[in-house]
């Protein structure tokens, strides 16, 4: 995989997932992969409605990453 490629893969990945915080952890951003969010993400743009964010009881999907405040 070249250079391009994996940042290419890696902001895609980044920008299809979404924020959550954790009570435990208010000090750390869990990044969370979703496909049903991607595919709202989509069809919110599509037909130019506000995207609704998950909440942290709703979390589905799988955590690629965390940041640290």
């Amino acid at each position: 995989m070249t250079k391009e490629e994996l940042s290419k893969w890696f902001l895609n990945k980044f920008n299809s997932c979404y924020p959550v915080k954790h009570k435990d952890h208010p000090e750390i951003i869990f990044m969370f992969y979703d496909e049903q969010f991607l595919r709202q993400k989509k069809l919110s743009r599509v037909l130019d409605e506000e995207l609704i964010y998950p909440s942290t009881v709703k979390v589905k999907g799988k955590c690629l990453y965390s940041i640290e405040n």
